[in-house]
């Protein structure tokens, strides 16, 4: 069985259908809020379009650094796997 998920952005409300096992959901939603409303709070004077879009540009700049954190700590953590393997078969 779905859930609904209600947010009001930028004066309209918007109802979502979420699994119920989407605990994050709502946590997702208010992350969208609040870059809407960093978006408005940092421009003046544009239209809901723009400023959806903007905040969707915020939106995925910051997935792509996150993902670029992500992708280094990986490498990072592959490297020491392959340092600590090879100092394990050396004691074998």
């Amino acid at each position: 069985m779905t859930r609904i998920i209600t947010v009001e952005i930028l004066g309209q409300e918007f109802q979502f259908r979420v699994a119920p096992q989407r605990e994050d959901a709502q946590d997702i939603v208010n992350y969208l809020k609040t870059k809407v409303e960093e978006v408005q709070a940092r421009v003046k004077n544009i239209s809901d379009h723009k400023i959806i879009m903007l905040a969707a540009l915020d939106i995925a700049s910051d997935y792509y650094q996150i993902k670029r954190e992500f992708e280094d700590y990986r490498g990072l953590m592959t490297e020491k796997s392959k340092r600590l393997i090879e100092v394990i078969d050396t004691q074998t």
